[in-house]
């Protein structure tokens, strides 16, 4: 797995050609993820971390947890997007990122999708500590 193989960011790895890696601050537990299409690139909102890339997909897209069945899937008609993942509350569980399964996490993400073509991935905020170490450190040992 390439996941983020010479990017820049380390949040949201688009290395293998139709999946998507998604780095979350939880490490183990339930976290809260909204999906959204758009017909064109979405303003930035008030996300405390954002980071884009571009992704082409392979048919149904879908959300999988690390090792588990797909919790949603959906159609991606458009063979090329741009994607952006937003993330808010990283840092809320650095001292201990676990919680029980079922208990909702302090940390929220967002990952839009809209037609584009290929571009460089970027990080465009970035304000936490978890954020900080995965855009420097996150995939560059895959590269």
């Amino acid at each position: 797995m390439r996941s983020g193989g010479g990017q820049t960011n380390g949040l949201c790895g688009a290395g293998d050609a139709g999946q998507l890696f998604l780095v979350t601050g939880t490490h183990t537990g339930s976290i809260r993820v909204r999906i959204s299409v758009w017909d064109e690139a979405p303003d930035f909102g008030n996300w405390e971390e954002i980071v884009e890339v571009s992704f082409t997909p392979h048919g149904v897209a879908g959300l999988w947890p690390w090792g588990e069945n797909p919790v949603v899937e959906f159609e991606l008609p458009t063979p090329s997007y741009g994607v952006r993942w937003n993330c808010q509350a990283m840092d809320d569980l650095a001292a201990g990122p676990n919680i029980g399964f079922g208990t909702a996490s302090p940390d929220s993400h967002e990952l839009t999708l809209w037609p584009a073509g290929a571009a460089p991935d970027a990080f465009s905020r970035q304000s936490s500590v978890q954020a900080a170490y995965w855009n420097r450190e996150g995939f560059q040992a895959q590269s």
